[in-house]
């Protein structure tokens, strides 16, 4: 997890480097689970490996908070999203059971 907020100093944007189609082809052809979602943990993206996951399409996460989706697992994962975008340090090879 890391906040697109934040950038480290000194480093543009991902997106001024790397644009959106890119990435995002790049993170739906990952196994790896990847989520954007905005402060308020609404989800903004995700790639397929997060909806195979929760059994849930792509498009039914958009918007949606995190508890609307992942029910009770939302309270073991909010404060570490809320803790990448208060410090703007990441929080890699994260796994939490449902």
């Amino acid at each position: 997890m890391h906040s697109r907020d934040t950038q480290p100093r000194g480093m543009p944007p991902i997106s001024s480097y790397f644009p959106r189609q890119k990435l995002l082809s790049a993170l739906n052809d990952s196994q790896v689970g990847v989520v954007i979602c905005d402060r308020r943990m609404r989800y903004k993206a995700l790639n397929k490996s997060v909806a195979e996951i929760h059994n849930v399409p792509i498009e039914a996460h958009l918007g949606h908070f995190f508890h609307e989706i992942i029910g009770g697992l939302a309270e073991k994962v909010v404060p570490l999203w809320e803790n990448v975008f208060s410090t703007g340090q990441p929080l890699p090879n994260r796994s939490e059971e449902h």
